[in-house]
């Protein structure tokens, strides 16, 4: 088992799908990661040398925003929102559904969770 960024990542795995445990890396950018440090498809967590890991660990920081930054920087945007009193702001601050959903018909559970957010 290898600790990155907060998070566990499985030594059973491929590194392509178990770079995706880390907060902000999705199947996608973790394919990007290993094609430009030049990783195969079959390699595993568990065959990486120390070499390897602080190159993954250098490109991602470089490149890519995660984990504690990302988990700040999205909050910070949505306090933003809210402040300015925009549409979506007021949808954040209601907790109902923010991209144009029905609320009529859908949205129950949404509804019902910013019933208990609004007391």
């Amino acid at each position: 088992m290898l600790y990155l960024y907060g998070a566990n990542i499985p030594a059973h795995k491929k590194l392509r799908y178990a770079l995706t445990s880390i907060y902000g890396i999705g199947y996608k950018t973790a394919s990007r990661i290993c094609d430009e440090l030049g990783f195969g498809e079959e390699v595993y967590v568990q065959d990486l040398t120390e070499v390897h890991i602080s190159k993954i660990c250098q490109f991602i920081e470089q490149n890519y925003l995660i984990e504690g930054d990302l988990r700040k920087e999205t909050h910070l945007n949505v306090s933003r929102f809210i402040n300015i009193s925009c549409y979506r702001g007021l949808r954040h601050s209601l907790a109902l559904p923010i991209r144009g959903q029905r609320t009529h018909s859908n949205a129950s559970t949404q509804k019902r969770l910013g019933n208990r957010f609004k007391k």
